[in-house]
Parts: structure tokens; sequence; C-alpha cells
């Protein structure tokens, strides 16, 4: 039950930030000076924790190596 709710939390962040970037243009100066995709991704930053959602990250499908990568020929 737990990965079906986070499936349906996952669907709800996304269809809003497509509202966003569907809408977002259309308000005139404000919407034309800030980049709607900019809009979307700070509303869905917003929304999971505002709301408590169980979202996966990308930090929690992946590891992220902090250094750099390793020099080799090619």
């Amino acid at each position: 039950m737990g990965k079906l709710a986070s499936g349906r939390q996952a669907l709800v962040v996304g269809a809003a930030c497509l509202a966003v970037l569907f809408l977002w243009p259309r308000l005139g100066t404000l919407g034309a000076k800030v980049s709607s995709s900019l809009v979307a991704v700070i509303v869905g930053m917003i929304m999971v924790p505002l709301f408590g959602m169980n979202v996966s990250t990308i930090g929690d499908l992946y590891t992220i190596n902090a250094g750099l990568p390793e020099l080799h020929v090619p």
C-alpha cells in the first residue's frame, strides 16, 4: 500500500508541475520574465515537504559520488 500511495503522490506533484508549465506563461509580464520550468521545479520542491508527501527523489534511487571521475585512455 505504501508504494501505491507514493505513486499517487508523485502523480499529484507531476500534475501540479505540468499545470504550472502550461499556465505560468499566461500570467502576463511576470510569466514572461520568469521561466515556467523554474517555477514548476520550485512548486514541486515546496509541495513535497509542505504536504508531507512520500515521493522518491534521485538521491533515494541512485548513489551520487562526490569525487571526480577516473581518467582513462579510450
